[in-house]
């Protein structure tokens, strides 16, 4: 893997330097002349260090996603996912104009003033979204299926530029884990309001929930744009078949109180699938959940202890939860668990073992 170091950018301070020394200077050379090839020399330089640069970068890039390819431990088998067709693309109108639902049902980003964005937006009307359809089913949950929509691995330079990308990469482990768990041991009364918090484009946790308890309402969220559309694409194809009277998604930026005041202790179950391994965002986090939670309601935490930052987060939620280590929930995993240690070399437990809390608001 090519690496920049040090002597290249002294390298490339020399080559400034002399294409700097170059340029002529005399009494008849006009000052801004001189100015302006000395300008011109040096934006040049600029260029082609910046050029070297990505070429780096794509490079390394390259050799880490190969890697990362080959080695990453994928799933824990719980839910099997088959590819139902080559490629398809989604279309944001289609999808925004469906007449399963309503247009505030299908809010994805707000302008500065919290405004909902319309509709009609140029952007919306022409994006396409690459991907394939595939089908989730659990095997000792035989009445469970559910068509969700992949994008493709493909990361544009406008995505890498929105919010945290990494929901629409892969169903994370812990998501297959949450999913299953609530599939086969999950509690829900008919009056009950769930929310996923970060679920990324698959939102396979929440969906399941939909697909198959009879719920008053599930709302899926993610901060990213491209994934809630990812998500009202799955909506939409599994409309028929959802248990749950009200099935939505939204994006949620933690960030940004804009996008969740309306939702003021709203729900009973919050649940939420490998969110804290960035703690930079782990106070706004925590802010959503405690705005969000009914005053009874319970919010479960999955997530791996990912270099202690599972940790770290539930330290800042003892402030405002108490904490209950689920650990039915590890004992119902703990022999996969146990498994890849033995067989996977790839398999690594800081990053890929999910362990499961159950926070509740202090009173």
């Amino acid at each position: 893997m090519e690496k920049v170091n040090s002597s290249s950018t002294d390298e490339q301070s020399s080559d400034a330097k002399r294409c700097v020394e170059q340029v002529p200077i005399d009494s008849s050379t006009p000052t801004t002349s001189v100015a302006q090839n000395l300008s011109r020399n040096k934006w040049r330089i600029l260029r082609d260090a910046i050029i070297k640069a990505s070429k780096v970068a794509k490079n390394a890039h390259e050799s880490l996603h190969l890697e990362d390819d080959v080695r990453r431990f994928r799933s824990f088998g719980l839910v099997i996912s088959t590819k139902l067709e080559h490629g398809t693309e989604i279309v944001l109108s289609n999808i925004f104009t469906s007449s399963f639902h309503s247009y505030n049902e299908l809010v994805i980003d707000f302008d500065a003033h919290g405004q909902p964005l319309s509709i009609q937006d140029e952007f919306l009307k022409q994006k396409t979204i690459s991907g394939w359809w595939h089908r989730h089913l659990v095997s000792s949950v035989p009445s469970f299926s559910a068509d969700v929509f992949h994008m493709s691995s493909i990361v544009t330079f406008e995505d890498m530029l929105g919010f945290n990308n990494t929901g629409n990469v892969c169903v994370w482990p812990s998501e297959e884990v949450l999913a299953h768990w609530l599939l086969t041991n999950g509690d829900f009364h008919q009056s009950h309001r769930v929310c996923e918090i970060g679920g990324g484009m698959a939102s396979l946790a929440g969906l399941a929930v939909a697909l198959h308890y009879k719920v008053q309402e599930v709302v899926l969220t993610d901060g990213n744009t491209t994934s809630v559309s990812c998500i009202n694409a799955t909506i939409l194809k599994n409309q028929p078949c959802f248990q749950a009277a009200s099935v939505t998604a939204r994006r949620l930026d933690w960030s940004h109180p804009l996008h969740y005041e309306d939702l003021h202790q709203r729900f009973d179950t919050i649940i939420c699938a490998d969110c804290c391994f960035f703690d930079d965002y782990h106070n706004d986090l925590l802010k959503v959940l405690r705005t969000i939670t009914a005053p009874k309601g319970e919010v479960i935490v999955i997530c791996p202890e990912r270099s202690a930052t599972r940790k770290l987060f539930m330290e800042r939620a003892k402030d405002f939860f108490e904490i209950s280590e689920m650990d039915a929930l590890t004992f119902h995993l703990e022999t996969l668990h146990m498994k890849q240690l033995e067989y996977n070399p790839a398999y690594d437990a800081d990053i890929h073992f999910p362990k499961a809390s159950q926070l509740k608001l202090k009173q």
